[in-house]
């Protein structure tokens, strides 16, 4: 997403109590360039948990699984594999 603008002004156009994303392009912060990496590790793997899901083609990125079982130790508890999934 690197031109975050439209999302961005659908995002703000919420009413206030409903909004629970942040979008910001990660041009513009180091903290979440640091955390799309996380993300995408998170993503692989519970793709690969949960394929009914996930559908499309290719399969699940094994070098990304393994980046985030090896995070496993950091996972808040009661998360599905480090996500928590909003309503």
């Amino acid at each position: 997403m690197h031109n975050a603008g439209p999302y961005r002004r659908v995002h703000r156009a919420l009413p206030r109590e409903s909004r629970s994303i942040i979008i910001q392009d990660s041009r513009l912060s180091q903290l979440i360039q640091a955390a799309d990496p996380l993300a995408y590790a998170a993503y692989q793997k519970h793709r690969q948990n949960h394929p009914e899901i996930w559908r499309g083609p290719g399969d699940p990125r094994e070098a990304a699984i393994i980046a985030s079982v090896k995070t496993h130790e950091r996972w808040p508890a009661g998360s599905d594999v480090g996500i928590y999934w909003l309503g």
